[in-house]
């Protein structure tokens, strides 16, 4: 009995003393999403398992300690994973794993604001959130297909995640939103991500109306020159349905020149939901006396089987027009299933 009373102690004030260092509130969390995805481009046709058509499959854990005085402690830590192979996601052509590839940061919060290190979210991916049609899928993500490609190399260089970031984010103030990023070249031979990112995003959200605005400008180790590139997007809520219409434009380090413009609808309908976009760009490269053009028309449908739990058929056409004139034709056609816990 009293070896049982001893034991007992010893756990409460083992647990007690765990609760006191232990944070707030830390969530589990995470995303699986897989999809058989037929693919035409170019006439070169092709079946396969991927993961990510919607969403990029993910598990992750965040969570937040209240420091007194309005202060809290926060972090976050989430990886990416092929759920078609259960590989490591974000990581360099299989080299390099990163465990938690798609963002890792640690920061502090409070009434100034949020600020926070790590691998992050730029400033422009941010930003992508107002497309109306989710900029996911291939139906949903026809302006980030087609623009993130282009978009003056600038997001395709930061893939929407930038290391050694310091970013600080504005207090929720009115409906007003935004942020400031600074991404440290800390250039060497194991660097994963050798390129230096200053970058910034402005937003409101207020009844149905929604607006953004982003910037980056991203210079790769010892280059004398940068690529910089923006991103314009307003949304509206009709009730029945949500419009967005996107624009775009930069400059690349090689002065190639991009704009581009996008509109998305997103159609909710009980447990369906709708999307469509359109989007297209043209790239003139330095030099060139005609532009390379790049469009898309999607539509993706989705039917909600629980709060979590959702299947999905999702579409692309896609066109390529080079400076040559030549054009190069893709349709993409996933149908799949996406679970978050």
């Amino acid at each position: 009995m009293k070896k049982t009373l001893v034991a007992l102690a010893v756990m409460a004030v083992a647990g007690a003393a765990s609760a006191q260092i232990a944070p707030n509130s830390v969530t589990l969390y995470g995303l699986i999403d897989t999809a058989v995805v037929f693919r035409d481009v170019g006439g070169v046709s092709t079946t396969t398992m991927d993961a990510g058509t919607m969403n990029g499959s993910r598990w992750g854990m965040k969570g937040t300690e209240d420091l007194g005085g309005g202060m809290s402690a926060v972090f976050q830590l989430e990886g990416g994973i092929d759920s078609s192979t259960q590989q490591l996601g974000q990581s360099t052509a299989g080299a390099n794993p990163r465990i938690f590839g798609r963002q890792g940061y640690v920061g502090l919060s409070g009434g100034f604001g949020t600020l926070t290190v790590g691998r992050q979210y730029t400033p422009a991916d941010v930003a992508w959130g107002i497309d109306a049609a989710g900029a996911q899928g291939f139906g949903g993500g026809a302006a980030y297909a087609v623009m993130a490609s282009n978009y003056a190399q600038s997001d395709s260089l930061a893939v929407g995640r930038q290391d050694n970031a310091i970013n600080y984010s504005l207090p929720a103030m009115s409906g007003v939103t935004g942020n400031i990023m600074m991404g440290l070249d800390e250039s060497s031979t194991t660097i994963l991500q050798p390129q230096k990112l200053v970058g910034f995003n402005i937003g409101y959200a207020g009844g149905p109306l929604g607006l953004q605005f982003a910037s980056e400008t991203i210079t790769a180790t010892n280059a004398a020159t940068s690529s910089t590139g923006w991103l314009a997007g307003v949304n509206y809520d009709l009730g029945a349905a949500k419009i967005s219409v996107i624009f775009t434009g930069g400059t690349s380090a090689a002065n190639q020149v991009d704009a581009g413009w996008a509109l998305g609808t997103g159609i909710p309908m009980g447990p369906t939901l709708i999307q469509l976009s359109y989007a297209r760009e043209t790239s003139r490269a330095n030099g060139a006396t005609a532009d390379i053009v790049t469009s898309a028309f999607g539509g993706n449908v989705g039917y909600q089987l629980s709060k979590r739990t959702d299947v999905y058929a999702s579409y692309l056409n896609k066109e390529d027009v080079s400076a040559a004139n030549v054009s190069v034709k893709g349709t993409y056609l996933a149908t799949g299933v996406r679970h978050r816990f």
